[in-house]
């Protein structure tokens, strides 16, 4: 992983970051299962992690979060281990790698890569665990596109890149705002996202 930059936040501030991440994802899920939202908020902690301290800081929260799913009621969130993942990656080497952080333009087309990274790697997911009693949130979606003949796994993919379009440009601006504010106080360095200093 790329350094995060010439101030490095103390081990005790880093572990705080990462566990407030993983709660902000468990209350993402459990808001977005309790009102039936189409979008998902579950990775605005992950993004957090991935802007703020790197991809691989990403995937450990995305790990404890979908690992723990089923404290907030759903078991299915392990199932879709991958996708928040993937998304831990491409935004943490977005940002670091590719100046995906440079301007507001390129962070939405960044939050857009995401969308379709993250759509590729559930579109399979969904389509296992599609029978699955309840379900995910693009089901009604599939059945309609369904009926209008369109085939079951590019129903699936038309469907969840839908939502996850939404949802992962609702969660890459949420997580740049609450980076925004919390660099400060972590000593969190922004040369890799220098937007947030144009906020």
């Amino acid at each position: 992983m790329a350094p995060v930059g010439s101030s490095t936040p103390a081990t005790w501030a880093v572990v705080l970051l990462l566990l407030v991440c993983v709660g902000i994802n468990l209350l993402g899920l459990f808001t977005a299962n309790v009102f039936r939202l189409s979008a998902y908020l579950d990775m605005v902690g992950t993004a957090v992690a991935a802007l703020a301290l790197g991809p691989w800081h990403g995937v450990i929260v995305a790990v404890a979060s979908s690992s723990l799913g089923f404290v907030v009621g759903d078991p299915e969130t392990l199932s879709f281990l991958p996708v928040n993942i993937v998304g831990a990656l491409v935004w943490g080497y977005g940002v670091r790698r590719f100046g995906m952080g440079s301007g507001l333009v390129r962070f939405l087309v960044l939050n857009l890569i995401a969308a379709l990274a993250c759509a590729l790697v559930a579109a399979p997911v969904v389509a296992t665990l599609f029978d699955a009693e309840g379900g995910h949130a693009s089901k009604v979606s599939v059945l309609s596109l369904e009926a209008m003949s369109v085939p079951f796994m590019a129903a699936v993919f038309s469907a969840n890149i839908v939502t996850s379009v939404m949802d992962k440009l609702l969660t890459g601006c949420v997580a740049l705002g609450i980076f925004a504010v919390l660099r400060g106080r972590f000593g969190l360095s922004a040369e890799h996202l220098p937007l947030v200093t144009k906020l």
